[in-house]
């Protein structure tokens, strides 16, 4: 995933992860969850979006649309 931030032109790009996708509900959900938790405590633009993208593949293979993902497990 890429992220361009146009203040600065910055250019991001996520790793890419190959993960089994078990249920897409709540993807979206947890990315917007790990941008607002990186923001909030502080994390460089970098850091915050490489956590959101993980937050979302690892709800992605997961069942249900709650996920049990805390921050240290995105990170891992």
């Amino acid at each position: 995933m890429t992220c361009v931030n146009v203040p600065t032109t910055t250019f991001l790009q996520s790793q890419r992860s190959t993960v089994r996708v078990v249920d897409r509900i709540g993807g979206g959900d947890s990315f917007a969850a790990g941008l607002i938790h990186g923001f909030v405590n502080g994390r460089d633009l970098e850091a915050t979006w490489n956590f959101a993208v993980a937050a979302s593949a690892l709800k992605q293979t997961m069942l249900s649309g709650l996920s049990p993902v805390t921050p240290a497990g995105a990170c891992r």
